[in-house]
């Protein structure tokens, strides 16, 4: 995981140093390419609880306590031992609710007039209330 992220790091930033192959040169180069990517942009994370628990993965054991003071690192997951570990390292942490209905009901209609389309208020109606494997299996279904 570790060596994807390095090699994410040279893409989106152009570090133009190769990415280590051997496991622990990973870990080693962490710290600077962490250094150089912070000088280049910000960065996200998207479901740190889905990482296989292996060598602390789910303990966020891989990600550095303390990031460079112009690092920005904004990382999503769910419940769990992830989130435990932000909260112990008192990063500053947002939680997202879900949408209710009426704001379900407002961003289709929001979505679809920047598209210029529209849908009977009934139609935008069972589209909110709807579950995402509902509405997963209605496309499937055309």
């Amino acid at each position: 995981m570790l060596r994807r992220i390095l090699v994410e790091f040279r893409l989106r930033f152009g570090i133009g140093e190769e990415v280590p192959e051997h496991p622990d040169a990973v870990c080693s180069a962490i710290p600077n390419w962490r250094y150089m990517a912070a000088a280049k942009g910000r960065i996200v994370l998207d479901a740190l609880n889905q990482p296989e628990e292996r060598e602390g993965a789910l303990d966020l054991l891989w990600l550095p306590p303390v990031m460079p003071e112009n690092f920005r690192l904004l990382v999503s997951t769910l419940s769990g031992r992830a989130p435990d570990e932000i909260i112990k390292r008192k990063w500053l942490v947002f939680k997202v609710e879900p949408l209710d209905i009426d704001e379900r009901k407002e961003l289709i209609r929001q979505f679809l007039f920047s598209y210029g389309r529209q849908l009977r208020p009934a139609r935008i109606e069972c589209l909110a209330a709807a579950s995402l494997n509902e509405i997963l299996r209605q496309i499937d279904e055309g």
